[in-house]
């Protein structure tokens, strides 16, 4: 593809989209730092779609393995964006940064930036948009994984209300907001509440996802998950096995969701006296 010499923002941004979306990365991000070196590798005030390809440069850096020059980016940007005149780009250009700071390790300035993008999306998005939710679901995961579950909670409810206000009943992002507040209220204990959630994400993916997509088969784990908890064996056998088959059927699947539901099952199999079964099926870990 020829590099064009000027900055044609449909034709620009739409060509670094189609490379992205056909698994194109490198060439996205080679085609993009072609324009921006053409155009002189600075942002320009004038030139408001500088900034713009200077955000895709750092994601497209970020996905190809080069943290460090993503976080420069993104570190630049956030400098220098005229941030009136660009609300989008401070926003997305904050959660870029956590994002990957969250990737590296770099836990609390991760935490700090998510808090900051919170009024930042409101701000540029509205406060009934779907990058809000999005938002609110990321500083939601955070707040878990580092152990403030009571400031996780609303945020997820949030998140699922803005969904479920913008999406219909089917849509998949539907299903992801409520199988994460599911494994939320399983993380706390609340199994009841847990189960609902992920019975309502599975009645979403059934509908909408492939028999072999690995989506599917996480709401099945996760609802043996809870109903191990609870002591439900046979019935978190049941859909152990469930997860299993579509994993065992996926083209493409996670190698961790496998693992993770090998090692829970065998641990159910081994509570009910089935040792030499659990043995068998970690073999394939």
């Amino acid at each position: 593809m020829s590099k064009p010499d000027a900055f044609p923002l449909d034709e620009m941004m739409g060509s670094i989209a189609t490379l992205r979306a056909s698994g194109q990365s490198a060439e996205a991000l080679s085609y993009a730092e072609g324009i921006w070196i053409a155009n002189g590798s600075e942002l320009d005030p004038e030139v408001p779609e500088s900034y713009e390809l200077a955000q895709s440069i750092a994601e497209l850096r970020a996905e190809n393995g080069d943290p460090v020059t993503a976080e420069g980016l993104y570190r630049t940007l956030l400098e220098y964006t005229p941030r009136d005149e660009l609300p989008e780009i401070i926003a997305r250009s904050t959660t870029g940064l956590a994002f990957l700071l969250d990737d590296t390790g770099n836990k609390a300035e991760a935490q700090e930036l998510y808090e900051k993008s919170i009024p930042l999306y409101a701000a540029a998005f509205g406060t009934k948009r779907v990058e809000l939710a999005t938002q609110y679901n990321n500083l939601a995961v955070i707040y878990k994984n580092n152990g403030f579950l009571d400031e996780a909670e609303p945020l997820y409810i949030q998140a699922l209300a803005i969904y479920k206000d913008v999406y219909d009943k089917y849509h998949p992002d539907l299903a992801t907001a409520m199988n994460n507040l599911g494994v939320y209220y399983c993380q706390r204990g609340d199994l009841q509440s847990a189960e609902s959630m992920h019975l309502k994400a599975l009645i979403i993916r059934q509908n909408v996802c492939r028999h072999d997509d690995p989506d599917l088969a996480q709401s099945y784990s996760n609802l043996a998950v809870v109903y191990h908890s609870r002591g439900w064996l046979d019935k978190a056998e049941g859909f152990y096995q469930k997860a299993l088959g579509v994993l065992n059927a996926a083209a493409h699947r996670p190698a961790d969701d496998l693992a993770t539901t090998i090692k829970n099952y065998a641990s159910l199999l081994r509570m009910v006296g089935k040792d030499a079964v659990a043995d068998n099926i970690e073999t394939r870990i």
